[in-house]
């Protein structure tokens, strides 16, 4: 922890390291349980207990529900205690839970992809837009996949780089829109590949669009190349 941050040596002990640990010790949290937030990011030590810290540990508590949760998050994410989450997160969180999507499915997400949730809230929003005009369901558990999907995606058209047309590219992506996900490199690479192949067209990528998230080398080719 001190290699990361030498300078909390020229702090005053008493008043960051040790009533900073009393305040997470103080919120439920055991020794081992600040140690390992503390490793995670050191720089928390810098931020005020009252004014970021623990407002903070409260508002990830209730959404993630237990201690245990919110050390989980922290060990990997502790800049958490760094944001101002009701500035950032947690609009985020209350206008996607208005959209219907289960706070499970939150947590979920915030476990897996801890900064989609720092997107600022119009972002979200026209993140979500983009979703219904592309008919990605509400109610489907692909929603939410759509959303953080379109999030990382250029707004170019994928049919001027790989072939694809509009109803190729919305048809698959409603059903499988985390196969975006995939580089474009590898997109291209692999369809490439397929239309080489006899009695392979863009119709059958599209309905079988998993194939674009394989690799090429270890799972296509060698079943393409035996048949």
């Amino acid at each position: 922890m001190l290699k990361r941050k030498p300078n909390l040596l020229s702090s005053s002990l008493e008043k960051t390291i040790k009533t900073e640990f009393k305040i997470f010790r103080d919120l439920g949290f055991s020794t081992d349980d600040v140690a390992d937030i503390v490793a995670g990011d050191p720089w928390i030590l810098t931020r005020s207990v009252d004014d970021r810290i623990a407002p903070s540990i409260l508002d990830l508590e209730s959404v993630l529900g237990s201690k245990a949760d919110i050390v989980k998050l922290l060990k990997t994410s502790a800049w958490f205690l760094k944001c101002d989450l009701q500035k950032t997160i947690m609009p985020n969180i209350e206008y996607l839970r208005s959209c219907g999507i289960s706070l499970s499915q939150i947590v979920f997400y915030l476990f897996s992809y801890p900064t989609f949730f720092l997107h600022k809230a119009e972002s979200i929003k026209q993140f979500v837009k983009r979703s219904n005009d592309m008919g990605v369901d509400r109610k489907s558990n692909m929603f939410f996949v759509a959303i953080r999907t379109l999030s990382s995606m250029s707004e170019e058209k994928w049919e001027q780089k790989l072939g694809f047309s509009e109803d190729d590219i919305l048809s698959t992506f409603r059903r499988t829109p985390h196969v975006f996900n995939v580089s474009e490199g590898k997109i291209k690479e692999i369809t490439d590949f397929l239309l080489t192949r006899k009695n392979v067209g863009i119709s059958l990528i599209t309905s079988n669009p998993l194939v674009l998230s394989y690799s090429p080398e270890h799972r296509l080719k060698p079943r393409l190349l035996v048949i």
